[in-house]
This record gives structure tokens, sequence and C-alpha cells, in this order.
């Protein structure tokens, strides 16, 4: 049986962080090993609009002092580090924890997930009915459809991820998704005409002209 493997996809972060204790900087330090990509490496979104905020407002210090970012990674990869990312960044949530213990509970919060062509999914801890288990105790959930030409909600989207300014973010880097996986395949593509010429020439044993 032929294997069919998906296309690669671009990992993003959800943080959220506490201002007092953390610049934009110091995110991007913790998670860009992760990918084994540097710093400048990540499209950042800053959006303004997020009322969630005010649900993680007594765990993390008030939400005044609260910002979220999104993270998109530039590098194409695999859908299956998901559950290795999740792991990662609760290991680093847990390790900011115990290092900022006056803080009411906690001054981070990361969600890792990724953006396929077809799909966003993003990944928890918790299951439910609508979540499927990856391994490592990680699930996932997928937030949007691509329909009609745009990433459609489901009933169980989070709302904070499907404003206008998000949704305008998420067909954003859709494109940019598509445009890499478009590079790519043009490079499969140069790669594989060199290797039946280099062949051509073993074959023949001489250079062909035309």
């Amino acid at each position: 049986m032929r294997e069919h493997f998906p296309e690669m996809v671009k990992y993003y972060f959800s943080v959220i962080y506490n201002i007092n204790y953390y610049q934009e900087s110091d995110i991007l330090d913790l998670l860009a090993p992760l990918l084994n990509i540097t710093k400048t490496e990540f499209h950042i979104f800053r959006p303004e609009q997020n009322p969630s905020l005010s649900y993680y407002s007594e765990e993390m210090g008030g939400q005044p002092s609260l910002k979220r970012i999104f993270l998109f990674s530039y590098s194409l990869e695999i859908r299956e580090k998901l559950p290795m990312l999740k792991v990662a960044c609760e290991e680093i949530e847990s390790q900011h924890r115990n290092k900022n213990k006056d803080i009411l509970c906690r001054p981070l919060n990361i969600d890792p997930g990724y953006l396929a062509l077809e799909h966003i999914v993003l990944s928890t801890h918790k299951p439910f009915a609508h979540r499927f288990y990856l391994g490592n105790g990680v699930y996932a959930e997928i937030e949007f459809l691509f329909k009609n030409k745009r990433y459609e909600s489901l009933p169980w989207t989070y709302p904070d991820y499907a404003d206008v300014q998000k949704s305008f973010m998420w067909i954003q880097m859709r494109q940019s998704l598509l445009e890499s996986l478009r590079l790519k395949n043009k490079q499969i593509v140069l790669n594989n005409n060199e290797n039946i010429t280099v062949n051509k020439l073993e074959i023949t044993g001489h250079e062909s002209i035309s």
C-alpha cells in the first residue's frame, strides 16, 4: 500500500505573559530553540483585541499586566512534532512558575499548534469528545477548517481566536505557508531534474546538448 504523507505545516505559539516579568525578546529566546531556529525566524503578531485575558487575570497577575502575542515559525515542519512541543512548553511554564513564586500562580501561558492548508490545530492536555489523542498526554483540537476561501470556526473554537483581526492573521499566515510549500515543491522538481540529468550522463558517458 502506498503511503500518503500530509503536507508540511507551520507551527505557531499563542503566548500570554506578564509584562512585569518578561519582555517579548525573552519569549522568543525561550521558544526559538524548540524548533531549532533563531528568534529572528518568527512572524510576530500583536493583536489588540484579547477578550480572554480577563480569564487568566486571577492566576497570572492582573489583566493590565498581561499581553498576548502569536509567533509563527518561518520554517516548514512535519506535523508529528506537536506532542513534543506541547510537553516542552509545559516544562517551560513549570520552570517559570517555580522561579516566580511571588506571582499568584503563573506568569506565562504557552499554547503551541500548527497551521495547515486545510485546518488549524491547537494542542491541549485536556481530553474531550471533539479532541483526538496524539500521545504523551497530548490531545489535538481542530480550531478552524478552511472552506470558502477562509478559515471557518467550529462550535468549540475559542472566541479569542476568531475575531476579525485574528481571522486576517490566519489567512495571512496561510498565504505564507502556501508560498513556502510551492518553493519547496519547486526545489524538489529541480533536484529531480538534476538527478535525471546526472543519471543520463552516467549511462551515456557524454553530455547531452539538448
